[in-house]
Order: structure tokens, then C-alpha cells, then sequence
């Protein structure tokens, strides 16, 4: 164990200085600062090596938050590890502030610790920069303030990840780890994907994980992913999420920033595999310049679908509920899901995000037993879709619904015969990026034997997704154009 620390201690006596370097921030116009240019409540990071009198060196991670009563006194709480043995303790505090913005703090866990720490005040007293000051620590880090009033809501959408540490294996030997991906929030649903690249001791996978989190009024909260392999605390800070990993045998921190240049590309309504059916999804990048594209894959009740997938034109496989690929400018992305022929059949639907202004655009196919239809990729945000429908002579009209919004709706259904008479008003919940699919006249009644059109209004702040499917009696099928109102 020493000898694979002693390996990296010449590198680790570095870090603090490069990253003095990179994190170099303005004073700003407060030139004169006083103990209340600390404000409100802050989210903290640090992270270093603590070394003990018998040679002993021990990575260290804190994140938690701190609140100022712009006074000289702190509180707050914090998640810690030592060595990867983790610890949540509250905090107390006192703070001093001099006049040229520079200071000292004291934190005092609930367990006993203390730490005694050097401040410098950045930007107007939105951000503050740390070193501990305790002989024997190697430890800086900073404090952002915090949001207020968080929802589950406020950090809805993509965030670029970074993480950095130690992992330890059974025998307590501990390897150096990074961690480079994005994260997307669900908002209103709770949910959590997380696809990255992982270093651990210079081997190098990728994952893609999925769970759930909850985010507190005060803008703490925590994420469990993967079935609980990965666990999370986490602030919101002004632009960005500060984490520490709390799986004991870790000591991991660091922050998400959020991902302003990426949008919604579009969405499939219906996808299939299994049992015979197979979807194939083509993107398209026909910009000047790469695009990065996440597809995510969701289940009837909006939680994320894991399929197994191939790579059509290299034929690796994989098996994930979303994918991050970089399409290069001008190319394209073909990826085939199609499960077992013994296994039953999954439905769902796909989202697409991409770079802003990238255009990248596609379309997917599902087939079965010869016969296929197209989806398109949907971009379109109308009050209202409409479906032609045709139940006369045989003919089946089939219909797919998907909520491409990440809060649940009602979603107002008016069927029409084709002199417009009204047949029939009723609603469709969706669930936050839910699914559905039906034969028309088996839901509902009044269209069978009839031709007409079906509206989907959209909910109000809402976006969904629509298709229809043609059947014969031979069992050919074919996709119907849906039109907007």
C-alpha cells in the first residue's frame, strides 16, 4: 500500500499548485471585504492528502454545504471520506474576514475533528477559495453559493461530469480513479442516467447507469444508481451540481457542469425488439462539423429501457438504455436492436439530444416477419396532432403515444368520423417520458368499422410524440402520416 502511494507523491505535491493555476479568479469590485461578504449558504469541495506523524498518507474528500450568519459563525453539514471510509457529520464553525478579502475558518465536525483553513474571497462573495492550513494536509478546495428553493425540477436536463480519487480493492490497496461523462436529470420523474468513461488504475471502461435521485429545498440531495452500486451526495451550486461519492472504498469527488449547448434533437414514438421484431435507428449529421447525439431509450412508464444494440457498420454490441456517440460531419449512425426471438416483445420509445445547431435528423424502422414501417424522428411541438384512421374493410388502425416531457400530463383525445362528427372526447395519461400503444378500436369502441381522425391535444407545457400504424388482415403494415394542428 505505501509503496503504490509513494508512486504517486510526487504528482499529488503538484496538484494543489496546477490547480491554483486553473481556478485563478478575480476579487472583483468588492475591494474592501468584511465578515459579512460571506452571505447565505454555500456548497463546499475539498479534497487532498492528509499525512499522520508515522509516515501514514491518506487520501481525503469533503463536500457538504456551509451557511454564514455573516457574523464570524458557519454551520452546516458534510460527507467525508478518509482513506475511503466514509463519515456525515454536521458542522459548526467561526470564520474572519480582513479587509483585503483574505481570511481564516475553524469547521468543527460532530465527531470531533477540526480543521483549520485559509480563505481568499472571488467574485463578490459568490465563490471562495480553501487551503487547510494544518500541518500534515496537502487540502484546498472551494465554496460556491448555493441555490435556493430547489425542486426536483431545478436540475432538469444535461450536465458534463468530472470525478476524481481513489478506489481501494479488497486488500485496502488504493488506485488512482477518473471519471469523465454526462448526467441527465429527469426533472419532475426523479430519474438519473449517468454515461461516462472510467480510469481505475489506468484501465479504462465505459458505463452506462441509471437510477434515481431526490433534491431538497435546500438544494442537497442524493443519487442511487445502478440497482445502489453508486451512491451520491450532491449540492446545487450556482451553474453546476458539487458530488462526493459515499460508497465506502472511495474517496471521490468533484463537480457537473450543466450542458447549455445541448437541445432535444426528437423523438420515435414506438420502438420494438423481441419476439421477432427489430428496430433499426439511423442518425444523420448533415452539418459541416461533428455533433455529439445521446438516444435514450424509455419504457411504458417513462423508466429508462435497457436494450441490447449493435452497431451495424462496425458490429460491435452492447447492451444500454442510452448511448452517447460522435457523429462526424456529414456521416452517419446506424444502430439495430432486435433481443431474442424467444424472448417477448419490448416496447417503448426514443429520444434524441444533440449538439445546438448540429441538425442532426434520422429515422427509425421496426420490422417483423418481413414487413416494416418507418418513425420518424419527431421535432415538431404542435398544440394538437392528428391521425387519419381507417378501420373499414378488415383494416386495423394502430396508434403509439410517447411523452417526451420530463413531467407527467393528460393528454386530450377527440375522435372524429370522416363527416367530422364528434365520436367520442376522453384523455390519455402519460406518465413523465411514458409510453403507450393500442388498436384503436379495441380502446375505443366507436371507431370500429369506421374511418375518421383521432386529435391528441398536447398538455399544456408539455410535448408528446405520435403515430399511427396501418394493418391488413394479411398482417402487411404500414406507418401513417401524422399531421398538426
Amino acid at each position: 500500500m505505501t509503496v503504490i502511494r509513494a508512486k504517486y507523491t510526487a504528482l499529488l505535491f503538484l496538484l494543489p499548485a496546477i490547480s491554483a493555476i486553473v481556478n485563478a479568479q478575480t476579487i472583483g469590485s468588492a475591494s474592501t471585504c468584511t465578515n459579512a461578504s460571506l452571505s447565505g449558504s454555500y456548497g463546499y469541495t475539498l479534497s487532498g492528502w492528509i499525512f499522520t506523524s508515522t509516515g501514514g498518507e491518506y487520501p481525503f474528500a469533503d463536500s457538504g454545504t456551509l451557511t454564514s450568519n455573516e457574523k464570524g459563525s458557519l454551520s452546516g453539514t458534510s460527507a467525508f471520506s478518509v482513506d475511503g471510509t466514509i463519515q456525515a457529520p454536521t458542522v459548526t464553525g467561526t470564520y474572519s474576514v480582513n479587509s483585503n478579502c483574505t481570511g481564516t475558518a475553524t469547521l468543527k465536525d460532530s465527531g470531533g475533528d477540526v480543521i483549520d483553513l485559509n480563505l481568499v474571497i472571488v467574485d463578490n462573495g459568490q465563490s471562495i477559495q480553501l487551503v487547510e492550513s494544518d500541518s500534515g494536509t496537502v487540502v484546498s478546495g472551494n465554496m460556491t453559493s448555493v441555490q435556493t428553493g430547489c425542486t426536483a425540477e431545478t436540475i432538469n436536463g444535461l450536465y458534463g461530469l468530472a470525478l476524481s480519487g481513489w478506489v481501494y480493492d479488497s486488500s485496502g490497496n488504493p488506485y488512482f480513479f477518473t471519471d469523465v461523462g454526462r448526467l441527465d436529470f429527469s426533472g419532475a420523474a426523479s430519474t438519473v442516467t449517468l454515461n461516462d468513461t472510467v480510469s481505475a488504475a489506468g484501465t479504462v471502461t465505459t458505463r452506462s447507469l441509471s437510477g434515481s435521485y431526490s433534491l431538497n429545498s435546500n438544494c442537497t440531495g442524493t443519487a442511487t444508481l445502478s440497482g445502489g452500486t453508486l451512491h451520491l451526495n450532491f449540492t446545487v451550486v450556482a451553474g453546476a451540481i458539487q458530488l462526493i461519492e459515499t460508497d465506502a472504498g472511495t474517496t471521490i469527488a468533484g463537480s457537473a457542469n450543466a450542458m447549455g449547448n445541448v437541445v432535444v434533437g426528437g423523438a420515435m414514438a414506438h420502438i420494438a425488439a423481441g419476439d421477432g421484431w427489430q428496430t433499426t435507428f439511423t442518425l444523420i449529421n448533415p452539418s459541416a462539423s461533428s455533433a455529439q447525439v445521446q438516444l435514450s431509450f424509455f419504457d411504458d412508464a417513462g423508466n429508462a429501457l435497457s436494450l441490447p444494440l449493435t452497431y451495424v457498420q462496425t458490429g460491435e454490441k452492447t447492451t444500454a438504455s442510452t448511448l452517447t456517440q460522435t457523429i462526424a460531419a456529414g456521416a452517419t449512425l446506424v444502430l439495430l436492436t432486435q433481443g431474442s426471438s424467444t424472448t417477448s416483445v419490448t416496447e417503448g420509445s426514443a429520444q434524441l439530444t444533440t449538439t445546438e445547431g448540429a441538425g442532426v435528423n434520422g429515422f427509425a424502422i421496426f420490422a417483423n416477419n418481413g414487413q416494416e414501417a418507418v418513425v420518424p424522428l419527431e421535432t415538431r411541438n404542435p398544440a394538437a396532432f392528428v391521425l387519419g384512421f381507417d378501420n373499414t374493410s378488415g383494416l386495423a388502425t394502430g396508434v403509439a403515444l410517447a411523452n417526451v416531457a420530463d413531467a407527467g400530463g393528460n393528454v386530450g383525445v377527440v375522435l372524429r368520423d370522416d363527416t367530422g362528427a364528434v365520436l367520442d372526447t376522453t384523455t390519455i395519461n402519460l406518465g413523465a417520458r411514458g409510453h403507450t400503444s393500442f388498436v384503436l378500436s379495441s380502446r375505443y369502441s366507436s371507431t370500429a368499422n369506421k374511418r375518421g381522425t383521432v386529435e391528441f391535444d398536447t398538455p399544456a407545457g408539455g410535448q408528446i410524440s405520435a403515430l399511427g400504424i396501418l394493418a391488413t388482415p394479411t398482417g402487411a403494415f404500414t406507418t401513417i402520416p401524422v399531421l398538426v394542428k
